[in-house]
Formats: C-alpha cells, sequence, structure tokens
C-alpha cells in the first residue's frame, strides 16, 4: 500500500515552528519602547533584532549533524524548552547586555528547533506530497513573526515588553507538551548514526549545492529581516506615525509573506520552474526594499514591505524542497537544513546591523537602497551558480 501523508503531524509540526518564531515578531515592535526604557541606540537596536541568529550563524550545520546523530524528535523538544526558557530570562534584563545575552540564547533553541523538523515531515509525508509539505514548512517563520508583531502592538500598550516576552515564552512550552505528547507517539526520524561523523558534516559543507543554498537563504532572510525588522522603526520615526499602527502596518507587509510561501509550495506542487521563481523572488525583494527605503508617502513603504515579503516567499519555498536534492544521503537532510539556517542567521545577524550602519552614516534610508540591490544580485549569481549544480526544475526524487 502506498504511503499517505500524515496532515496532523504536519500540522503539529508547523505550529511548533510558528510558535518558536514568535520570538523574531516581538522585537520590531517593541523597538521604540526598548529604546525609551533601556537607553539602546538604533545601532545596539539592529543588534537586538539580529543577535538571536547569533548560534545559528555561527553553528547551524553543526547542530543539523547533531539533530541527524540524537534524534530529531528530541533536538526540537529540547530547543522548544530552551527558546522559552531564555524568554523567561530576557524578561528579567535590566540592561542592553542581558537583553542580548538573553536572544542570542533564544536563537541557539531557535535553530536546534527548526533544522530538525524539516526531516520529521518528510518522515510522514508521501513521496507525491513531501514538495508540498516542505513548500508549507517555509511558512513557520513569516506566520510567526507577523502574528506577533500583528498581536504585539496592543499587547505593548498593556503588558509592557517584558510581558510580552512572558506571553511568547508560555505559548513555546504549551507548543511543546503538544510536541512530545501527540507527534512524538506517531514522527519518527530517519534512524540515526552510530557515532558522530564529522565527515558527513564536511561532506555537506563542501558541495556546491548545500552552499548555493545557504548563500541564497542569507540573501533572502537578510534583506527581509533588514527592510521589515525597521519598517515600524521608520514609520514612527520618519513618517510620524503611531506605534501601533506603524506595527500593524509592519505585521501585514510580514504577513504577505506566508501568501507568498504559499503559492510557492502549490507553484511547486504542480510542477513550477523552481529557476523561475528565484529569481522572480530576488527581484521582488529589490523592488520592494526600494519602495520601502526612498523617501515615499508611508503607503507606499508598506506596499514596498508587502511586495519584498510576497515576491520574495517564494525563495524559501523552493530552498526547502531543493534541500532533500542536495542531500549527499538523506540522513543528512537535518545537516543541509542546518547549513541553510546557518545561511539565513548570517544574513539576519548581520544585515540589519549594515544598514543601520549606512543608513546612519549618510542620514538617510533611501541610502541602503544600493546595498539593497547588490543583495539581490548575489541572490541571482547563487541561483545561476545552484542551476550548475542540478537541475532546478526537476522533481525532488522519491
Amino acid at each position: 500500500m502506498a504511503k499517505t501523508t500524515s496532515w496532523w503531524h504536519v500540522l503539529i509540526l508547523l505550529i511548533a515552528g510558528v510558535a518558536i518564531s514568535l520570538q523574531i515578531g516581538k522585537v520590531p515592535g517593541a523597538v521604540p519602547v526598548l529604546k525609551e526604557e533601556l537607553s539602546i541606540s538604533l545601532f545596539a537596536a539592529g543588534w537586538v533584532i539580529s543577535i538571536f541568529n547569533l548560534i545559528a550563524a555561527t553553528s547551524g550545520i553543526a547542530l543539523g549533524g547533531i539533530a541527524d546523530k540524537f534524534g530529531q524528535h528530541r533536538t526540537v523538544v529540547f530547543g522548544l524548552v530552551l527558546t522559552a526558557l531564555a524568554a523567561i530570562l530576557g524578561a528579567f534584563a535590566t540592561g542592553p547586555a542581558s537583553l542580548l545575552v538573553t536572544r542570542a540564547l533564544e536563537g541557539f533553541g531557535f535553530v536546534v528547533a527548526t533544522v530538525s523538523i524539516p526531516m520529521l515531515m518528510t518522515a510522514v509525508a508521501a513521496s507525491r506530497d513531501r514538495d508540498l509539505v516542505l513548500g508549507l514548512w517555509s511558512v513557520y517563520m513569516p506566520m510567526g513573526t507577523g502574528m506577533m508583531m500583528l498581536i504585539g502592538a496592543p499587547l505593548l500598550d498593556i503588558t509592557g515588553w517584558r510581558g510580552l516576552w512572558w506571553l511568547t515564552a508560555i505559548i513555546i512550552l504549551g507548543v511543546c507538551v503538544a510536541v512530545y505528547r501527540v507527534a512524538g507517539r506517531a514522527v519518527t526520524s530517519l534512524p540515526p548514526h552510530t557515532r558522530p561523523r564529522m565527515r558527513d558534516i564536511t561532506q555537506v559543507a563542501t558541495r556546491r549545492g548545500p552552499l548555493m543554498l545557504a548563500l541564497l537563504f542569507c540573501c533572502y532572510a537578510g534583506m527581509f529581516m533588514a527592510v521589515l525588522g525597521f519598517l515600524p522603526y521608520i514609520l514612527v520615526e520618519v513618517d510620524g506615525l503611531s506605534k501601533p499602527l506603524a506595527a500593524t502596518f509592519g505585521a501585514v507587509a510580514v504577513l504577505a509573506n506566508v501568501v507568498g510561501n504559499l503559492l510557492g509550495a502549490f507553484a511547486l506542487h504542480h510542477n513550477a520552474d523552481r529557476r523561475v521563481m528565484m529569481l522572480i523572488g530576488n527581484l521582488s525583494m529589490a523592488v520592494g526594499a526600494t519602495l520601502a527605503m526612498m523617501d515615499f508617502h508611508p503607503y507606499i513603504r508598506v506596499y514596498g514591505g508587502a511586495l519584498l515579503a510576497l515576491g520574495g516567499g517564494w525563495i524559501p519555498s523552493t530552498l526547502f524542497t531543493l534541500a532533500p536534492v542536495h542531500a549527499p544521503r538523506i540522513q543528512q537532510l537535518s545537516s543541509v537544513t542546518g547549513l541553510m539556517q546557518q545561511g539565513a542567521a548570517i544574513g539576519m545577524l548581520l544585515m540589519p546591523p549594515a544598514v543601520a550602519a549606512i543608513v546612519g552614516w549618510f542620514g538617510t534610508w533611501s541610502a541602503a537602497v544600493p546595498f539593497a540591490w547588490a543583495v539581490a544580485l548575489v541572490g541571482v549569481y547563487a541561483t545561476i551558480q545552484l542551476t550548475r549544480s542540478d537541475s532546478l526544475g526537476s522533481q525532488v526524487p522519491a
């Protein structure tokens, strides 16, 4: 009998990814409040946004290898618990230093959990549904980020930023129970290695395919966070909008990424050309960044952010479906995913501070537009190199 997809377990795993991504979305709308209460600079605020990714930027592939070794269900639970505990500690931060440390711990838990989930999803998916399932997984970050940006705006006025940190921790712990008690009974990963093998990680890290996947994710995630992470701040400080309205507009722009992810997933399920999707995605991000950062009407900025998110959403949908193609063996899928997460984290770690530095030097947000186009061109280059590594239009083998 042909294997059928366990959509219930796919949903549980997707919810886990969405829940842990709330930790990303809680910061952009809180930046103005953090600046006032903790007296942090714009540059430091950029690091509060991006230091979440410090651990992933330095050890994503290694953590993926650990997940391959010890079992993805264990590492998912560990990552969720660690992230929640770090958020609770962050709620007691008294200055920029302590806040940055707890954000780094949140990032560690985030990457430990998220490098493991794609393997679990492939374990419960039929071969014919694998592209769709992995494409659906790409919505976890924008959905969690956008939801928290949307509900975070009114919550900030009620609970303050510390209450928001507590709320995300409680939600993640609740989801962790569901993952442990429900998904853990039926979702099983492929057999782990009998002992750690450094050559498995080296094999992944030296292949063109996984490296180009990581570079594409770096360009996508870095520009996504650099533009949309600062969008609420731009709308408040430059355009004079209220903080709740600016946070809402920022959340709407981020949630457009969910639509892009879903459109990408269903397009791939119907044999869309991956190369074309990624090229259009990079172009959309460059145009969207231009509209968001030039001195236009606030609504044009929001439209630009939404365009960046919508068109860019095709990129992660495509990249996750390519991970099994470029894994040397299916048992190394978490290592490939870890390398991709490492690339994404490097982009999210460095690009927001880079954009902030450019803006601080030139005194205008439009000065960062050439940087956005340069990042898009690097994404185009990586797409071309990936084409040489493997056929982007081919289907993932069963």
